[in-house]
């Protein structure tokens, strides 16, 4: 009998190993970013992806510019290869999007190099596992909403994961508030900026065939908006973070004593946690504790009564990515920014402790983007449970700018370009945000580095909050050290 029994194990192996069982690309985590108007042109754009990426991982970015004729060269601190897809442009603005197909572990920063210098310079990024190539792309601009479309894309398989960004051709400076956006149908939204009008959306299409990214842009006077869609095809690759992790952020920019801005997160795994940095300025006490349409109840951080302040809403509900809302409820309609970040893998009761910092930074020689001791500021927080976390920061300035953040696992939540300075526009902050994570509760510091030709005041405020039990975070998080 045992014999007999073996045998029939043996053949049994061979049948159950033929069953493979598909594997769908799907979200890692989202970011949105906005830079300067046309007035304060670069050639140079730095920022950072939420994350460095995980293993096998590939990484979308959706971009725009003010220029038709300007070359474009991206590059990152890993090297990787970027490919540009379909660009149009509508006489003013060019759109595009680029990828990269299995990035480098630890890719973070992203380098834009133009040969001349633009304004109006928007990205948006995006971390996508199980990620096997490029089915198609398209790019439509000049399209006066509320209704605007990528243009047609042709599947040639099952499971392609359509990626779409679109922006307003009106420009950084004179851009109409948009009222919502609506995705197209079957589309998630992603993470976006009301006040600058740029947006992505994503779906997994399960069929073959031509599909045409669309979306609904409502405004009090419609713009103009370009867009671009890349199909990505679905096949085993990558990896899919466990434990405490980012998976999207968002910012806006409010200038109204209630500003309404859509929060969408369109995570693979529950979010029960989120996480909201305001630039609030040492002596505006601008903010109050923000509301949304799931109703959670938001706490605020603040160290001995000092600004700026970080809210979180612990066990949070977080309803339809599509039409989720967050008020923030400003007393004196200050331009500051304010950011989200929504968090899956966090601990029930998350909070580990919160610190501030307060100082004054030396002028920087020519503003370059320095990581120097004479000209950086820090914070510093011991979490109190020694338990792997993620820990939010955000400094207010006297005179900005930030331009990057050094130390272990730190990633800068803001974007610089050279040449920034302080409130180049009446809707641009700079001032700082950023982020850690960590795996001990041994102290963490997070550094600010300064591009900035003045001296400045600042203080700043640091949250930590761990992960649930389980899993610990993702390996191979190397954190942005360097200065360029």
């Amino acid at each position: 009998m045992l014999l007999r029994k073996f045998c029939l194990i043996l053949l049994l192996l061979p049948l159950a190993s033929a069953f493979v069982f598909p594997q769908t690309a799907g979200l890692v985590d989202d970011r949105n970013m906005a830079t300067n108007d046309g007035t304060a042109n670069s050639t140079d754009f730095y920022f950072d992806l939420l994350n460095p990426s995980l293993a096998g991982n590939s990484v979308v970015i959706g971009y725009t510019y003010a220029s038709t004729t300007a070359a474009v060269t991206i590059s990152d601190n890993e090297s990787n290869t970027w490919t540009k897809t379909t660009t149009c442009n509508d006489g003013t603005h060019s759109y595009d999007t680029a990828y990269v197909i299995g990035a480098t572990v630890g890719t973070l920063r992203i380098h834009f190099h133009l040969s001349a210098a633009v304004g109006d310079f928007q990205a948006h990024a995006t971390q996508l596992s199980n990620v096997t190539g490029v089915d198609g792309s398209s790019c439509t601009a000049g399209q006066t909403g509320p209704s605007i479309v990528a243009g047609s894309i042709t599947a040639t398989q099952t499971n392609d994961l359509f990626f779409a960004y679109a922006a307003d051709g009106a420009g950084f400076c004179c851009t109409n508030i948009v009222t919502s956006f609506v995705p197209g149908t079957s589309f998630n939204l992603l993470p976006n900026d009301r006040r600058q009008g740029t947006v992505a959306e994503l779906r997994l299409y399960g069929s073959t065939g031509a599909l045409n990214p669309s979306m609904t842009i409502n405004q009090a006077s419609h713009d103009t908006f370009g867009m671009v869609g890349v199909a990505f095809k679905s096949g085993a690759s990558g990896t899919v973070p466990s434990g405490i992790w980012d998976y999207c952020s968002g910012e806006d920019h409010p200038n109204a004593t209630a500003y309404v801005m859509q929060a969408p997160c369109p995570a693979p795994v529950p979010i029960n946690l989120i996480v909201a940095p305001t630039n609030d300025a040492p002596t505006y006490n601008v903010f109050t504790a923000p509301t949304d349409s799931d109703s959670n109840s938001y706490s605020g951080v603040t160290v001995s009564g000092l600004y700026p302040y970080i809210f979180y809403a612990q066990n949070a509900t977080f309803g339809s990515s599509n039409s989720r809302t967050m008020t923030w409820h400003n007393a004196n309609s200050s331009t500051e920014a304010v950011e989200y970040d929504a968090i899956g893998g966090a601990d029930t009761s998350a909070f580990d402790g919160s610190a501030q910092n307060t100082g004054s930074q030396s002028a920087v020689s020519g503003a370059s983007c320095t990581n120097s001791s004479a000209v950086n500021s820090t914070i510093t927080i011991t979490p109190s449970t020694n338990r792997a976390g993620i820990a939010f920061a955000v400094e207010g300035n006297g005179t900005g700018p930030e331009c990057n953040t050094s130390g272990t696992n730190t990633v800068y939540d803001e974007m610089w370009y050279s040449g920034e300075t302080d409130n180049d526009t009446p809707n641009y902050t700079a001032s700082g945000y950023g982020h850690l994570t960590y795996t001990t509760n041994s102290p963490q510091t997070l550094t600010w580095n300064w591009a900035n030709n003045t001296e400045s005041g600042w203080n700043n405020t640091i949250a930590a909050f761990k992960a649930g039990p389980g899993p610990s975070p993702p390996t191979g998080l190397v954190g942005n050290a360097s200065a360029k």
